[in-house]
């Protein structure tokens, strides 16, 4: 990969949403090595108040979140260029 797709990588910022703690330090950890800033929120309706006080261009779901498949459409339509990557674990 370029060096200034590498180095833009820090200017990336990432929402991690999980019901499992564990699950959201272990990414928190390791995407803050890589990402700026990195949150994370323990269900949709915590990452929804987050996303109203702060910007992130990805969010990282638990496809199995109570609420994550129907929560997340409106935020992907007012975001357009949010990216929105679902992991089950």
């Amino acid at each position: 990969m370029s060096e200034s797709v590498i180095s833009s990588w820090s200017a990336v910022s990432v929402l991690v949403v999980d019901d499992e703690p564990g699950m959201r330090a272990i990414l928190k950890k390791a995407l803050s090595k890589k990402f700026a800033q990195v949150d994370t929120a323990g269900s949709i309706e915590e990452a929804e108040e987050l996303r109203k006080r702060c910007h992130f261009d990805l969010l990282i779901v638990d496809i199995n979140l109570p609420g994550a498949r129907g929560g997340l459409n409106g935020t992907k339509r007012s975001i357009p260029r949010l990216v929105v990557v679902m992991l089950s674990s």
